[in-house]
């Protein structure tokens, strides 16, 4: 009896099903893919939801996957070519020497510099209030703060976060700074669709798009950043080598090639 009331007690208080269904515009707004579309359906269908389009509707029974699948094959095709459409709009945009709409890099900022109906073409200028600090950011690189002698790359962050320097309002970290230090943007050469969107892979240089832009430094100053930055690559030479206090540690040798 005592099992019983436990078990009644039990079921009473077992949590209710939170969602009845997933109601979406139409199913491209759930997934574009129609196999992931149909994937995540069956969860939710194990799951006691059901998924509903506002616009598609399906009905229920053996038919309905065939038109859901239709409807989200049609959306994939029409994702892809708007894709597509984006990409040669962008690219001849970028080939024109505009600025395609992403976040500028530190120490530039945007200016309309033509008009063509209600678009607005964009290019890239210098930002008078940022450029000061990747100047300071390449000084303390090359040449040190004038306490010590030239800082790598963890000793310019922290340097940055002890005296208050942020990168747009965000703490500045390794990654960020070794990207500023080689962006060749800062030389006057900025590059469009340096990046594969599908695979997030880089692109080999002769695939990206130059943009000519106002440079911040001259050729000479960051091609001996970029010479010191290989220099000090583990990859290319052993940390000892350039952390040793010796002087000429990992250049000079004696008669003993010691």
């Amino acid at each position: 009896m005592a099992e019983r009331r436990e078990g009644r007690i039990a079921h009473d208080n077992a949590q209710p099903k939170r969602y009845d269904a997933v109601i979406v515009y139409n199913f491209s707004r759930f997934f574009r893919d129609e196999y992931e579309c149909e994937g995540y359906r069956r969860k939710l269908e194990r799951a006691g939801v059901k998924l509903i389009s506002a616009t598609q509707d399906v009905g229920e029974g053996p038919h309905a996957r065939l038109m859901r699948s239709i409807f989200t094959s049609l959306d994939a095709a029409a994702s892809e070519i708007n894709a597509e459409q984006v990409k040669v709009v962008m690219t001849a945009n970028a080939e024109a020497g505009f600025h395609n709409g992403s976040s500028p890099p530190l120490g530039y900022r945007t200016y309309v510099a033509e008009r063509r109906g209600k678009k607005e073409k964009k290019k890239l200028e210098i930002d008078p209030t940022e450029r000061p600090l990747v100047e300071r950011i390449f000084m303390l690189y090359m040449e040190g703060d004038g306490i010590s002698g030239p800082l790598g790359i963890d000793r310019i962050v922290k340097w940055l976060r002890a005296n208050g320097y942020t990168h747009r309002n965000q703490a500045f970290h390794t990654g960020s700074i070794y990207a500023i230090l080689t962006r060749e943007t800062y030389a006057g050469r900025h590059y469009y669709g340096c990046r594969d969107s599908k695979t997030g892979k880089m692109r080999p240089r002769e695939e990206r798009i130059e943009v000519a832009v106002p440079p911040i430094l001259d050729e000479e100053r960051f091609q001996a950043v970029q010479r010191r930055l290989k220099a000090r690559n583990p990859k290319i030479a052993a940390p000892r080598s350039h952390t040793s206090p010796v002087l000429l540690s990992g250049i000079g040798r004696c008669g003993c090639n010691g």
